[in-house]
């Protein structure tokens, strides 16, 4: 199974639009033998397990409690909560939709053929890395617009991370997961499986989150490395100056990338 991060910032924008997408390496911790005492299944046989599952299960359960609550009463715009057309085609930048009608036309043709729509679709600016137009100006302006109306109806907000202040969790109790589903499976999975091969195949699940910066507010984060398979990283927009990416070298890179703390490459954000 792969994981997709889908990172989209929000602090300002112009006119425009990239989408930097990145395989990324898994830094892994793993506990010592003594403190994890697996049972039979491979789990841990002193009910650390079933009381970790109940405490997710509660949670979960809380989260989709007050997502219908507010799709249902509060939403400012319905239609990112009404899934029943799946993620409408004007919500996309036209040059990733032409792609993606071409690698879905396509299914019977040769691999090479596929993988050619999304290539073209994209420009590498680092080997790994590569820019490209995802999302309308419309569809920027709309979810934003959503962000700070559940911001401002008094919903429990869930934070992206321990480093980020602000911003909000897509999968938690604004409840745009099943959107972000959709926008994984129709456009993310196949530019992963094509860009990256078999590392960027079989992307099942999702850790989407907007976060916000400000020069009174959260001005930065610190390197770090995604725990996941591929991260995309979108420009939501409003005008703002600064707030580039910047991607360093691979972690435990040696030739390739170079030290994990030398500057590879800096992206300057645009709208989509």
């Amino acid at each position: 199974a792969g994981t997709a991060e889908m990172e989209e910032a929000t602090a300002g924008g112009s006119e425009g639009g990239r989408a930097p997408v990145t395989g990324a390496g898994l830094a892994a911790q793993s506990a010592s033998a003594a403190a994890v005492q697996p049972g039979s299944d491979g789990y841990r046989s002193d009910g650390y397990t079933v009381t970790l599952w109940r405490k997710l299960a509660a949670r979960h359960a809380r989260g989709r409690r007050h997502a219908l609550k507010y799709s249902r009463g509060l939403a400012l715009h319905p239609d990112l909560f009404d899934l029943s057309r799946g993620f409408r085609p004007e919500w996309l930048a036209p040059a990733v939709l032409k792609a993606m009608e071409a690698w879905q036309g396509g299914a019977a043709a040769a691999a090479d053929v596929r993988e050619a729509a999304v290539r073209n679709l994209v420009t590498e600016v680092s080997p790994g890395v590569f820019t490209f137009d995802l999302l309308s100006a419309s569809f920027c302006e709309l979810l934003i617009s959503e962000l700070e109306r559940y911001e401002a109806s008094g919903m429990p907000p869930m934070r992206p991370n321990s480093m980020n202040n602000y911003g909000i969790v897509l999968n938690g109790p604004i409840g745009l997961e099943r959107l972000m589903d959709l926008l994984q499976s129709s456009v993310v999975a196949p530019i992963g499986e094509a860009l990256f091969g078999e590392e960027g195949q079989g992307l099942d699940h999702h850790h989407a989150f907007v976060v916000q910066y400000r020069p009174a507010q959260d001005k930065g984060l610190d390197m770090h490395t995604d725990a996941c398979d591929v991260t995309l990283n979108v420009c939501l927009g409003k005008e703002f100056t600064g707030g580039g990416l910047t991607l360093c070298g691979l972690r435990g890179g040696g030739e390739v990338g170079g030290g994990e703390r030398k500057l590879r490459l800096g992206h300057s954000h645009r709208k989509g």
